[in-house]
């Protein structure tokens, strides 16, 4: 998948939904560039898009950078040190490592503030699942409106997984329940991220994630 996949699945769910049911937020934010294509909407909202690298190491050159330092982050996100730089290098080294081990959490995984930037996603989206519910939610909603679940199970190509180790595979009325079946569980899911997208959340699993930004 393509890195601007992910943002043509959050433009193309906003598409999707009710613009009166926006937040506050995300009327804000979106309200302006709503009617826009893809290019054009990501033209103007890539900046906010961007993840920033935050950094590890800052030198402070002076008072206003060292009240900056001190009383922007909280203790737990960082520490001001000064460091003796006449002391030999091994004794640096090793009072850092110090400070690190009674200073860093050091809990494994994902860290705190993974995505910097000024729309957040609250986790890495499946681009290739997104992308097949919100396939078949435009072609039951909009596409092919009428047509029975099972019909548009067999005009999105859902996944007919379910049918497998059954005793009769080829049964016609058990395919076409396997297949509404499962055009139904991507249209709940598909509604569920519309909902998120309509308070500023993507990808969306349920509707108590709140807003990252």
């Amino acid at each position: 998948m393509e890195p601007l996949d992910e943002y043509r699945c959050w433009y193309d769910l906003l598409r999707l939904s009710d613009r009166t049911r926006w937040s506050e937020k995300v009327e804000r934010v979106f309200g302006d560039v709503a009617e826009l294509s893809f290019s054009g909407w990501w033209r103007e909202l890539k900046p906010l898009f961007e993840r920033v690298q935050p950094f590890t190491v800052e030198v402070i050159t002076d008072a206003a950078n060292f009240n900056h330092f001190n009383t922007q982050y909280p203790e737990e996100d960082g520490m001001v040190v000064f460091f003796h730089l006449l002391a030999p290098r091994t004794a640096l080294l090793a009072d850092f490592q110090k400070l690190l081990d009674a200073r860093h959490a050091g809990r494994p995984g994902r860290p705190k503030h993974e995505d910097w930037s000024d729309l957040q996603m609250v986790r890495k989206p499946d681009v290739r699942a997104i992308r097949k519910v919100i396939n078949v939610y435009k072609a039951s909603v909009i596409e092919h409106k009428g047509l029975p679940q099972w019909r548009i199970g067999e005009l999105c190509k859902v996944n007919l997984s379910r049918l497998k180790g059954q005793d009769d595979p080829d049964d016609e009325r058990h395919r076409k329940r396997i297949l509404s079946i499962t055009v139904s569980s991507h249209m709940k899911r598909a509604k569920t991220l519309i909902r998120g997208v309509e308070r500023g959340v993507f990808p969306a699993k349920d509707d108590e994630t709140p807003c990252p930004w």
